[in-house]
């Protein structure tokens, strides 16, 4: 799988509001590389589309389809369900000032 995962973060349609062709390849890449590390779970991969949250396990047909519909997470750059280590992960949402003493159980 490459390391390059720009098309995480861009949009799924073309001009023509179809699933672009290369967010297909790159959907067919994601799947690929999920279905190497599916070694139990009959088969099943985590769902990372914005609607499942890499909650549930399903097909990768499935995944495909919920990725087409919904999107991918857009902060989904670290495939942890899928034993990678080597991706920085860097979440732009939250910084640590955004964190208030209320948030913190002590």
């Amino acid at each position: 799988m490459t390391s390059d995962r720009i098309w995480i973060g861009r949009s799924r349609f073309n001009k023509w509001r179809n699933i672009s062709e290369d967010y297909k390849k790159c959907v067919a890449s994601f799947i690929e590389y999920a279905r190497a590390y599916a070694t139990n779970n009959f088969g099943l991969i985590r769902c990372p589309c914005k609607i499942c949250g890499n909650q549930h396990l399903k097909g990768c047909d499935e995944v495909t389809y919920d990725l087409y519909r919904h999107g991918i997470m857009e902060w989904y750059t670290k495939w942890e369900s899928y034993e990678e280590k080597d991706v920085v992960h860097v979440d732009v949402g939250t910084s640590f000032n955004d964190i208030g003493q209320k948030d913190v159980d002590i």
